[in-house]
């Protein structure tokens, strides 16, 4: 074939393929239609109630959206856009505006809950988290996971003022009590590791522990668990108190919650058995951690015995085997802090709690019914109760729903296991 004739044939076939294509795409065809990317997201604070009524502000994580409902019956006032990694939501005192944290985007952003508009976006480290403000709403402090560090925001200039490094991975939790910021990371170790087998170098085969250094230039595994950074006069003169810095709460701390009325700070956590039992053959029915809640007087600390401030709540034996409550991500309390509600997110159900004087006693579980036959459970993972103590939200992650429990309807008796009736919850769906 000539050139010529080449190029006389070269449009043609171009002509042709493009006629092809348009006959198997309809106009306007979307070739990515249907698909969907969904950020796993570790969710901290799902709840904010509006001031002076009975609304709540959550959101849909997959769906990209910041909601408004009636607590006492689901309904949806309305929905916003948002970017796709929230973690959490936080009104700032004193105002209508409802601050957006974004793990995602690495954002934190302000929306005016009265015209549901992002007013403006703030870059701040890698991942954020949580965040919590002073109670003047002037300062705000956000734990960013991927960077090791708490971004201390300046409220009046927007603007971040001062990082603090945390010599943890991944800080998450954040709590205010008095005139210190506590931060938790989620993953703190407990000062040991599995070895293996050191008689056969089978390292699958866990016989042995190591607790390295100090010692030959070694150095201890970390086991560092609160962290505290001092509130001052300027945002960018706060620092790290390292006497409030204490160990022992757990091996995974996955929130930190202050209790009200108090100076308690409360840590759902797991905790490696690495410690206690050696070796995979002496994890009874394959158990390889506890379930507990770390609960650490913040009045107490700073004194140089930090670990006597520490109370530890092991919910694995406080529980009946039936009810446990594992995988415990959240807290919530009623207003006078009396009642505890704790999230067991790898047993779809909440366990209630009593706590007084004489310390904590389990008073029953709560079931949470799955709406969806898929994914398998509803995955319990953020907790908030009403301001009048009315009612029991509960943010599940699994089937990324919301269910509404009536405290007055549980059982009066100790020792109760409710079931969720159908009704009480809804999906928030994924799109």
């Amino acid at each position: 074939m000539t050139l010529k004739a080449i190029r006389l044939v070269l449009p043609a076939l171009a002509l042709s393929t493009l006629s092809l294509l348009g006959s198997a795409q309809s106009e306007g065809f979307d070739n990515l239609k249907g698909r969907w990317v969904n950020y796993e997201i570790g969710t901290m604070n799902a709840f904010e109630f509006a001031p002076g009524s009975t609304d709540v502000y959550t959101f849909n994580q997959p769906g990209a959206r910041i909601q408004r409902f009636r607590a006492n019956n689901l309904s949806v006032v309305w929905e916003t856009p948002v970017g796709p990694g929230t973690a959490s939501i936080v009104l700032r005192p004193g105002t209508e505006e409802l601050w957006v944290v974004d793990r995602v985007t690495s954002t934190v952003s302000v929306l005016d809950t009265q015209t549901g508009v992002i007013e403006r976006t703030l870059q701040v480290a890698a991942e954020p988290h949580m965040l919590v403000f002073t109670p003047d709403g002037e300062r705000a402090y956000v734990s960013c996971a991927g960077s090791g560090v708490v971004d201390v925001i300046d409220v009046p200039s927007f603007s971040v003022a001062k990082s603090i490094t945390i010599f943890s991975r991944e800080p998450r939790g954040l709590a205010i009590v008095g005139d210190h910021v506590f931060v938790t990371p989620l993953l703190s170790g407990n000062g040991s590791a599995p070895r293996g087998n050191s008689v056969t170098g089978n390292t699958n085969d866990i016989v042995d522990l190591e607790f390295p250094g100090p010692a030959l230039g070694t150095r201890a595994l970390p086991d560092r668990d609160l962290y505290a950074i001092k509130i001052n006069g300027q945002a960018s003169s706060d620092v790290l108190d390292l006497d409030y810095t204490t160990k022992g709460l757990g091996t995974i701390l996955y929130n930190l919650r202050a209790r009200p009325n108090t100076t308690e700070l409360w840590v759902p956590n797991t905790e490696a058995l690495n410690v206690q039992f050696k070796g995979e053959k002496a994890f009874v029915g394959g158990k390889v951690a506890s379930n507990r809640i770390a609960i650490v007087d913040a009045a107490q600390l700073g004194n140089g015995q930090n670990e006597a401030a520490v109370t530890l709540v092991d919910l694995d034996a406080l529980i009946p085997t039936d009810q446990r409550c594992s995988t415990p991500t959240d807290v919530a309390f009623t207003s006078d802090g009396t009642m505890a509600f704790v999230s067991g997110y790898g047993s779809d159900n909440v366990a209630v709690l009593s706590v007084g004087a004489s310390g904590v006693s389990w008073l029953g579980s709560i079931r949470v019914r799955p709406i969806a036959d898929y994914p398998d459970g509803a995955g319990p993972r953020s907790l908030a109760v009403t301001p009048d103590d009315q009612t029991l939200l509960i943010h599940n992650k699994g089937e990324n729903g919301l269910t509404r429990v009536p405290l007055d309807s549980l059982p009066s008796s100790p020792g109760f296991s409710y079931l969720t009736p159908p009704g009480v919850s809804r999906l928030l769906g994924w799109d």
